[in-house]
C-alpha cells in the first residue's frame, strides 16, 4: 500500500481541479480498465476483426490485408502468434510468490519446452524476436523515447518477455501485457513491425474492419432489417452514423470508435496534451472528416429538421439517443462521459424540435456485445431509459454516467435470465483447434 501511495504521488497531477476536464486528466493516470476486461472476448474479437478485414479488401481500394501484413512483418500468422502467447502465458497465470522462492522450473522458458509441438525453429525464433528483448536492450531503448509519463508501461506492452543474457532462456515480466497481445495488442504488434507506408493505412483499415465486425454482431443477434441499419445515409448520400437502431418511437444513433488515446497524453496528467487527443478522435475529427460527437450532432440536427433517411419511411420520434461504442478502455474512466457530454450541445438541438434529445452514452465494446441479446429481446431504447433513470446525473454543462452501461447496472434486467455464454463455447473450440494444430501427431493422435 505504501508503494501504491508513493507511485500515486509521483504520477498524479497536483494542479488544482476547476472543472470536469481537470477531473478527467487527474483520473486517467490512475485508471486501469484492463484489470476488469475479459481477455476471452478480446482474443475472439481481434481474430474475427482480422478475418473480417479480408472481406473488405475488394470494396475499399488501399485497404491493408491485416493478416497478410502481420505474417509478412512477424513471420507468423495472427492465429499462430496468439497461440504461442497463450502457451507461454498459461504457466505464469498459475504462479505466485512462492513459485519464485522455490525456484519454480516453469519460470524460465527455453525452446526445449516446445519439443513436442508441430512448430519449427524458425517460427519460435520469429515469435521470441517479436515479443522479447534483453534487459539491457530495454534500458538502452527507454532514453530514446524522450520524456514519458512515469505511469507509462508501453515498453512492457511491446515486449512483455525478457531474454536472459545467455540468449537461450526467456521469462515473462508482465503476464497482463502478454495476454493483451492475444487481443487488441495484436493490432499494435502489427503496427510496431509494419513499414512506414503500411503504418499510415492501418488506422483506417482497422476502423472499417471494426465497424464491419459490429454490424455482423448485431445481425447475428437477430435484429430485424428495419430495427437496425448499418452505415445509414440520408437520401442525399451524406452519412448519418455508423449504426442505427430503432425501438418503437426511440431512435438510437451509434458511432463505432476503434480509436485509442496516446499513452503519453492520457497518462501525463497534463490537460494540454490530453484534450487535443480526445477532441481529434472523439469530438471533432481531423482532416479525414467529422468524427464522434461532431458527426452525431450534425446528423441529429438534420434528422430533427426532417431530412429523410434512405430506406426508411418517415416517422415521428419521441427521443433520440446518441451512443458511442468504444474500443478504448480509457472511455470508462470516471469523468470521461462528463467531459464528452460537456462538448455535446443538447441545448441547441432541443430548440429545433419537441423531440427529446438524450445525453450521450458511452458503451465499451465488451458490454455492448454482452447486451445485444437483451437489446434484441427488450429493446435498446428501453434499456437506455432504465439506465439513465438510475445512473445518469445532471452536471454543469451536460450529464455524466456514474457507472458503466452494462447488464448489472440496468435494474430492468435484474430478474431476467442471462443469455447463454456463447464466448465460452467459442473459446473452448479455439483451444480444441489449438491442441489439434500444435500437438496432434500426423495420424491424428495426441
Amino acid at each position: 500500500m505504501a508503494c501504491c501511495l508513493m507511485m500515486n504521488e509521483l504520477t498524479s497531477s497536483t494542479a488544482p481541479q476547476t472543472g470536469v476536464a481537470d477531473l478527467l486528466v487527474h483520473q486517467l493516470a490512475n485508471h486501469n480498465a484492463t484489470a476488469h476486461y475479459d481477455f476471452r472476448s478480446d482474443l475472439l474479437r481481434s481474430l474475427e476483426i482480422f478475418q473480417q478485414n479480408r472481406s473488405l479488401l475488394a470494396q475499399h481500394p488501399g485497404t491493408v490485408d491485416l493478416a497478410a501484413e502481420f505474417s509478412s512483418a512477424t513471420g507468423l500468422s495472427p492465429r499462430q502468434f496468439i497461440e504461442l502467447c497463450l502457451i507461454i502465458g498459461v504457466p505464469y497465470r498459475m504462479m505466485n510468490a512462492g513459485s519464485l522462492i522455490a525456484d519454480d522450473p516453469l519460470f524460465f522458458v527455453d525452446k526445449n519446452r516446445f519439443g513436442n509441438m508441430k512448430l519449427n525453429d524458425a517460427g519460435l525464433t520469429a515469435f521470441f524476436g517479436t515479443v522479447s528483448r534483453t534487459a539491457q536492450e530495454l534500458a538502452d531503448y527507454l532514453p530514446t523515447q524522450g520524456e514519458r509519463p512515469l505511469a507509462d508501461t508501453t515498453v512492457f506492452q511491446s515486449w512483455p518477455v525478457i531474454r536472459a543474457a545467455d540468449g537461450e532462456r526467456y521469462y515473462c515480466c508482465d503476464i497482463a501485457s502478454l495476454m493483451d497481445k492475444t487481443g487488441r495488442g495484436l493490432y499494435w504488434t502489427l503496427f510496431a513491425a509494419a513499414s512506414k507506408p503500411t503504418k499510415r493505412k492501418l488506422g483506417g483499415t482497422y476502423g472499417r474492419a471494426f465497424e464491419s465486425y459490429l454490424h455482423d454482431c448485431v445481425r447475428r443477434a437477430g435484429f430485424a432489417p428495419d430495427a437496425y441499419i448499418d452505415s445509414p445515409a440520408f437520401v442525399d448520400g451524406a452519412e448519418v452514423c455508423d449504426g442505427m437502431f430503432t425501438d418503437g418511437s426511440h431512435i438510437i444513433l451509434c458511432e463505432y470508435k476503434s480509436s485509442v488515446l496516446r499513452a503519453d497524453a492520457k497518462l501525463s496528467g497534463k490537460l494540454e496534451l490530453l484534450e487535443p487527443d480526445i477532441r481529434r478522435k472523439f469530438v471533432t475529427g481531423d482532416e479525414d472528416g467529422r468524427k464522434g460527437i461532431a458527426q452525431l450532432s450534425l446528423s441529429i440536427e438534420r434528422l430533427l429538421q426532417g431530412a429523410p433517411i434512405a430506406g426508411m419511411t418517415e416517422r415521428k420520434w419521441s427521443i433520440v439517443h446518441p451512443v458511442m461504442v468504444c474500443l478504448e478502455h480509457a472511455m470508462l474512466c470516471p469523468g470521461m462521459s462528463g467531459y464528452l457530454n460537456s462538448q455535446f450541445d443538447r441545448a441547441s438541438l432541443r430548440q429545433l424540435s419537441r423531440t427529446k434529445i438524450a445525453p450521450l452514452t458511452l458503451i465499451d465494446i465488451e458490454h455492448f456485445e454482452d447486451l445485444l441479446p437483451d437489446m434484441k429481446q427488450f429493446g435498446f431504447g428501453a434499456l437506455l431509459d432504465d439506465y439513465y433513470r438510475v445512473h445518469m446525473r445532471s452536471m454543469a454543462g451536460g450529464h455524466d454516467q456514474l457507472v458503466a452501461f452494462r447488464r448489472k447496472n440496468i435494474p430492468f434486467l435484474d430478474d431476467k435470465p442471462e443469455p447463454p455464454d456463447e464466448k465460452e463455447a467459442a473459446l473452448r473450440q479455439f483451444f480444441h483447434n489449438l491442441g489439434a494444430r500444435l500437438f496432434e501427431d500426423d495420424d491424428g493422435t495426441g
